[in-house]
């Protein structure tokens, strides 16, 4: 994300295994987190999506109804993907995601197009990698102003939330919400 803000970017993914010390470390840190959650996973406990998306800066946001890789379906396809899962969260939550992130990071111009023409605005991917305990920085040397932080909803997510802010911190960065740098 363009930004001279001294600002790094959390963002989880998929919904499936929600856990009570991760929310404690959002909930702690005041973090900013912009969720894509499934539309399944998120139906089983949006409660749970609420509380950890209630600090200010944080959102929901789309990542297709069934996590394919978008690129293997047919334009129509790919469309009712994106616009059944925005409409979808939109139900549960009361507002239409407009930040798309393709599953496995595969998007092609239908992917484009298809998102355009579900509302979203930004389809995303991410600069560095802190699931299951990994500490991947997808470019030279260490976060930087700007950098998307992908996660996922796992039983690792607590320890991935506190490697990826000591990451941030060594870098002299602050998490942000991603929603208020696309305005």
């Amino acid at each position: 994300m363009p930004t001279s803000d001294k600002v790094v970017f959390f963002t989880v993914d998929d919904g499936w295994q929600t856990t009570s010390e991760a929310e404690q470390v959002i909930a702690a840190n005041k973090l900013p987190i912009t969720a894509f959650p499934l539309p399944m996973a998120a139906a089983n406990n949006p409660d749970y999506f609420r509380r950890v998306t209630a600090a200010p800066g944080s959102s929901i946001q789309d990542h297709s109804v069934s996590h394919t890789d978008l690129t293997t379906l047919s334009p129509a396809a790919q469309q009712v993907e994106i616009c059944d899962a925005r409409d979808s969260l939109t139900r549960l939550f009361g507002t239409a995601p407009t930040v798309f992130r393709p599953p496995y990071f595969a998007w092609n111009a239908d992917t484009l197009q298809a998102a355009a023409n579900c509302g979203m605005r930004t389809v995303l991917t991410a600069d560095a990698d802190f699931s299951w305990g990994a500490s991947n920085i997808w470019h030279e040397g260490t976060l930087s102003p700007g950098d998307v932080v992908l996660l996922h909803w796992t039983d690792t997510l607590a320890d991935d939330l506190r490697r990826a802010l000591a990451a941030a911190e060594v870098a002299g960065l602050k998490p942000a919400g991603l929603a208020s740098y696309l305005r």
